[in-house]
Parts: C-alpha cells; sequence; structure tokens
C-alpha cells in the first residue's frame, strides 16, 4: 500500500470512530461534553495527525520519536564522555540530527549554515577564552 493511500485509510477509519462518537453521544449524554471535546481536539488537530502515513521517516507514536532521541543522547555520552549533551545541542543545532539521505541537492547550502554555526561557536570560544583580547 502506498504512503498515500495509508494516509487515507487512516483518515477515513477515524472519521468512522468519530461517527462512532457521536452515536454514543446520542445514546448517553451524559457524555456529550467529554464526547464533544474529543472530537474538537480531533478537528483541531487533523492535519497534523496524518504526517506520519504520507512520510515513513517520521515515527507514528511519541515513544518512537523519544527512542530516538535516547539513542543519540546515549551515542553523544558514549562519544564524549559527558552526560548533558545540552551545549552540543545549542552548539550544533539541528545539524544533530542531520540526514544526507534526506535530500543530497542542498549539500552546498547546509556547508554554509554549518560554517556559520561553527564559526558563532568559535568566537564564543575565543571570548571566553580573553575577552579583553577578543574585543580589541
Amino acid at each position: 500500500m502506498s504512503p498515500e493511500a495509508r494516509k487515507e485509510q487512516a483518515q477515513t477509519d477515524l472519521r468512522g470512530f468519530l461517527l462512532e462518537l457521536e452515536e454514543l453521544e446520542r445514546e448517553h449524554p451524559e457524555h456529550k461534553l467529554l464526547i464533544r471535546d474529543i472530537i474538537k481536539m480531533t478537528h483541531s488537530y487533523w492535519d497534523g495527525l496524518f504526517v506520519c502515513f504520507a512520510n515513513p521517516l517520521i515515527p507514528r507514536a511519541n515513544n518512537d520519536l523519544e527512542q530516538f532521541f535516547r539513542a543519540l543522547k546515549s551515542g553523544h555520552r558514549r562519544v564524549t564522555g559527558r552526560m548533558s549533551w545540552n551545549d552540543y545541542i545549542i552548539r550544533i543545532g539541528e545539524f544533530a540530527v542531520f540526514d544526507l539521505r534526506q535530500d543530497v541537492s542542498k549539500l552546498a547550502e547546509v556547508r554554509k549554515l554549518w560554517d556559520k554555526r561553527v564559526e558563532n561557536s568559535r568566537k564564543q570560544g575565543r571570548f571566553r577564552k580573553d575577552p579583553k583580547q577578543y574585543l580589541d
């Protein structure tokens, strides 16, 4: 099944579930507020709910995303020996998880962004080492 077909199938299934909820609302009016909230929230997030079906690189669940970040953090700890990766994320930013398989045609543009990011980090290091010399 193609990604687009999976996305359409998921949307159809969810629409069916929401219709079932509306039927339950008529049968159990005491749960009307809860059911209305569920339907309202589902519609407010509708555009973002199905992105993972159209693009297989996007995790379907938050657990998948959390596992990815945990693996990334433990890899950083193993390489650097540092428990915290906050400085690394601040310094490297979006390049911490950059994947060249995504779009190699933008490599030159990405390289310029990387060089700018590294230069900013160098300037901060030079300033911390000797502020007077850096400012002169």
